[in-house]
């Protein structure tokens, strides 16, 4: 079994180009005060980003403005490098991974944060657009998990739900449909697991997947970012050598990816 291990180290990677050769308009994320970041996420009006901060062995969760200032810390310590996020769909509550499982906190940094899920080595979190269902997958795993947050009132919260072998879930915006990978390959489902289907191949042990609509998905692998439709077309939007962490929002219509062994993100326009 291979186990996921992602780089917080080493020299900063460049983005590279689209396939026209073109990078105008990317934005660069690198909040000061901290030396690296990752699993970054737009709010749903794609004003701000949570992400995981890392400064000298300490991993935090921060919620910047979409350029990488206004620096909140909403978690001081607690988080590691499979640490990952997911919003509320009002944008007023961050869930994330952490050492002692799921966690939540409110966005504006006003509470502490509460633990929801209990589980181990949680990473590729995913929260459906009602809020009541999370869906995660944990290191070294080889299942996606289900939680039923909407159950959740003050003790945390033990999945008894494996829904499908996988990783990396996340749901379509009317939350009907979960995308994942399974081994090589992307799978589409409906949300409650019963129906799957082949998507897009090309996935690696870094790849992932966000939805651009109901109907197409925006997802990293083999080195590369593209979209994969219903129909089955494919289009190339630019390499992403060592790519990973990729979020799409549809309000702005950018995406924002990182690299392994990268200190900062890129944003970029769809």
């Amino acid at each position: 079994m291979k186990y996921l291990t992602i780089m917080f180290f080493g020299l900063a990677l460049g983005a590279c180009g689209d396939d026209d050769g073109k990078s105008g308009g990317d934005v660069q994320i690198s909040p000061a005060g901290f030396e690296r970041v990752a699993a970054a996420r737009f709010n749903p009006s794609g004003s701000r980003l949570a992400m995981v901060g890392e400064n000298d062995g300490v991993y935090s969760l921060l919620n910047t403005d979409d350029s990488g200032g206004d620096v909140q810390v909403l978690a001081p310590d607690g988080l590691d490098y499979l640490s990952a996020v997911a919003w509320t769909a009002d944008g007023a509550t961050v869930y994330y991974s952490g050492d002692d499982g799921i966690l939540r906190v409110p966005a504006d940094g006003s509470g502490t944060p509460k633990l929801v899920v209990d589980d181990f080595a949680v990473m590729q979190i995913d929260l459906s657009p009602d809020g009541k269902t999370l869906a995660y997958s944990t290191n070294g795993g080889v299942s996606i998990r289900l939680a039923d947050v909407s159950a959740f009132v003050d003790t945390a919260l033990q999945s008894d739900t494996t829904a499908t072998s996988g990783s990396g879930p996340r749901f379509s915006p009317n939350g009907q449909r979960v995308v994942y990978v399974s081994g090589e390959n992307f799978k589409l489902s409906d949300a409650a697991f019963m129906n799957e289907s082949d998507g897009p191949t090309g996935a690696d042990y870094l790849a992932n997947s966000a939805w651009i609509d109901d109907k197409t998905i925006i997802y990293l692998g083999d080195d590369k970012i593209r979209t994969w439709s219903d129909d089955g077309s494919v289009k190339a939007l630019r390499d992403a050598f060592a790519g990973m962490d990729l979020d799409f929002n549809g309000a702005t219509s950018r995406y924002i990816y990182g690299t392994n062994g990268s200190s900062s993100l890129t944003i970029a326009d769809y």
